[in-house]
């Protein structure tokens, strides 16, 4: 059964589980998007420290050809 959390007219509780639920969906749908941007910089900062370590594997790579 799912009850009413009080002072938030959107929020339920499962007692069985203990899951909140939310059932507004204009929240709802700011979490998604929250999540969605924050899933997308973690996916950008992963490629950037990529490119960070193929540069620098590259600047290795020129300066051996220079000192030879």
């Amino acid at each position: 059964m799912k009850n009413p959390i009080e002072g938030h007219s959107h929020l339920f509780k499962d007692d069985n589980s203990g899951v909140i639920h939310n059932r507004s969906s204009s929240e709802r749908d700011r979490y998604r998007l929250a999540k969605r941007q924050a899933i997308s910089q973690l996916e950008h900062k992963a490629e950037l420290d990529e490119m960070r370590d193929e540069i620098s594997e590259i600047k290795d790579l020129l300066k051996q050809l220079l000192n030879k």
